[in-house]
């Protein structure tokens, strides 16, 4: 099973050659209202890739959480 998502297309590039990850994504075709330069392009991806980058989304937001946790304590 193959999963379409969006991203940018200045990082079909890299990925092609190996050389960067996705981290940006979109479901559906965005809109940038603010960018109208900015391009994407639809891909498809295998199921279990597409499960590791829900993964460390999940991640990233845990570490962001933490961040604020952190920096919340420690304010005076």
């Amino acid at each position: 099973m193959k999963v379409h998502i969006w991203i940018d297309k200045k990082d079909v590039q890299g990925l092609a050659k190996g050389t960067e990850k996705i981290i940006d994504f979109w479901y559906r075709k965005p809109s940038f209202p603010n960018k109208q330069n900015r391009e994407t392009v639809m891909v498809s991806i295998s199921a279990e890739e597409f499960q590791l980058l829900l993964d460390n989304q999940e991640a990233e937001r845990y570490d962001t959480q933490d961040d604020i946790m952190i920096d919340q304590g420690f304010g005076d």
